[in-house]
This record gives structure tokens, C-alpha cells and sequence, in this order.
């Protein structure tokens, strides 16, 4: 006679065993799929996208006047590694015609232990920022694997790239030049900013004659000066010529006074601008 009561037992043991071996099966198979699956591409793919920043930055800091405009290969369109690519790019620009710093070397681009990158720059006149290198960590990436943020010296680069106005901050001004923003950017602990200006002189009819750059003062918004970090203003522009500036002023600065001297009738002509442009 079967004893039912055995019988129930031992099936509660076969079915408790049965769902400890399935459970065991599929722990094996995440554990299979998450380490030679899933882990896989994931360190596959990291490693592209480190390659991917090694591309970006060495673009970056090569000392071409538009080398930096490669690393926008390397971004994805409207994203802030987008617009610092484009800032470093007319920052390098705006120097092109410094004739005071001979040769320009490229800058270098190192990789840490740690992950992130060491970015140093092309060194210019008027550097990017004050700091001769700066850390590059914590990149994001698109679905594509393209650059699409990252910070510099644990800041984000979109609160470091400002946008600037496109009004010429010395409307209304006696002197010959009407200067436009091109872009601002703050440096990582915040104390200054690097500057960017495109100069157009003036065309009436009584200012056919070069000008050279004579001087620029700065103040706060207590009128008080400031120390200019760093500069570079065209030693000469002529009249039916554009030209650029690039400038690197405590955080606080309010106020530009630039002056110009002409070539023909000595006159010392300056304007005052109302702001550094940016937003």
C-alpha cells in the first residue's frame, strides 16, 4: 500500500531541489552573460570611447590655426564638447597674427592611472585658461560613441564656455573700433575669465588711416581698476580691416577702456565698453 503521506514529501523535496537547480542554472547563465556577454562590449566599447577622447583632445591641442576644429569630428553637433571645440578653436584664431610668440609647439594630451586625461594647450600669449594644464574626467557619450560633455578640473564645460552677445559693446563710442564678442570662458575655480573680441574699425569717411593699439584699462562694477592676467590687441589695423583680441581679466571686470593711436594725426581716440559680452 502507498504511503500517501511519504508520497507528498518527498514530491515537496523533488519540487524544492528541482526550483534550487533552476535557480542555480540561472545564475550561471547571468553570471556567464554578465561576465563574458554583457561585460564584454561594455569594456570594448569604453575602450573605443577613451580612443574616441584621446582623438578629441590631441585635436584640441595641436598648435594649427584651425586644428582644433577637428576634434568637432569627434563631438556631437550642439553639445558642450561641441562648443568648447569651437571655442579653443577661435582662441587660437583670434592669436594667429601675435608675431611676438615665435613658433608654437603643439600642447600634449596624457592619460592617468586614474582614467582621466591631462590636456595641455598650445601656449599662446594669452592662455585659455590660467592654469598651464588642466584634468580632463568624467566624459559622457552619445549613443553613437561621440564626445558629448565632460568636466575640466571637476567643473562641467557647459558652465565654463559662456555665450556671449553679438552686440558691439562700444556702440556709441568716439574711437575706430566697434568690438563684437566671440565667446568667454570662465576658468575652473571661477577667479577669471578669458575673453575673446572681433575688432572692426569704423569706416566714416574721416578715419581713412591705420590705427595702432595704444592701451586697455579695466574695472569692476565699482569703477575701481583691476590687473589685467593676460593680452593681445593687433599692434595695427588698417582701415578696411578686421582684426581680433583676446584677453584674460579677473571674473569681476565690468568695464573695458581701450585706446588707439593714429598713425597720421597722432589723436589718441578711446571708448569705454559697458560689459565683457557675456551672458
Amino acid at each position: 500500500m502507498v504511503d500517501m503521506q511519504r508520497l507528498e514529501l518527498e514530491k515537496k523535496r523533488y519540487k524544492r531541489e528541482s526550483v534550487s537547480l533552476a535557480v542555480a542554472v540561472l545564475a550561471l547563465a547571468v553570471s556567464i552573460a554578465a561576465t563574458g556577454v554583457a561585460v564584454w562590449p561594455v569594456l570594448h566599447e569604453s575602450g573605443e570611447r577613451a580612443d574616441t577622447t584621446v582623438d578629441y583632445l590631441s585635436a584640441l591641442s595641436r598648435a594649427g590655426v584651425n586644428d582644433a576644429l577637428g576634434a568637432m569630428a569627434y563631438a556631437e553637433s550642439g553639445s558642450p564638447a561641441a562648443e568648447f571645440a569651437t571655442t579653443v578653436s577661435r582662441w587660437r584664431q583670434a592669436q594667429r597674427q601675435d608675431s611676438s610668440q615665435g613658433d608654437i609647439k603643439d600642447g600634449t594630451v596624457a592619460r592617468g592611472d586614474d582614467g582621466a586625461f591631462s590636456l595641455c594647450l598650445p601656449e599662446l600669449s594669452v592662455p585659455l585658461f590660467p592654469e598651464e594644464c588642466v584634468t580632463i574626467d568624467n566624459v559622457d557619450y552619445s549613443t553613437q560613441g561621440e564626445v558629448l560633455n565632460f568636466t575640466i578640473d571637476g567643473v562641467p564645460t557647459g558652465s565654463l564656455v559662456r555665450s556671449v552677445t553679438d552686440a558691439d559693446l562700444a556702440d556709441g563710442g568716439v574711437g575706430p573700433m566697434r568690438v563684437y564678442p566671440v565667446t568667454g570662458v570662465v576658468s575652473p575655480d571661477g577667479s577669471r575669465v578669458t575673453l575673446v573680441y572681433d575688432l572692426q574699425r569704423r569706416r566714416e569717411a574721416d578715419r581713412r588711416y591705420p590705427v595702432t593699439f595704444s592701451s586697455v584699462i579695466i574695472q569692476d562694477d565699482r569703477e575701481e581698476e583691476l590687473e589685467i592676467s593676460a593680452q593681445y590687441f593687433p599692434s595695427e589695423v588698417g582701415y578696411w580691416e578686421k582684426s581680433s583680441a583676446v584677453i584674460q581679466v579677473p571674473r569681476e571686470t565690468a568695464f573695458f577702456f581701450i585706446c588707439w593711436d593714429g598713425v597720421l594725426d597722432q589723436r589718441g581716440e578711446c571708448d569705454w565698453t559697458y560689459g565683457t559680452g557675456m551672458r
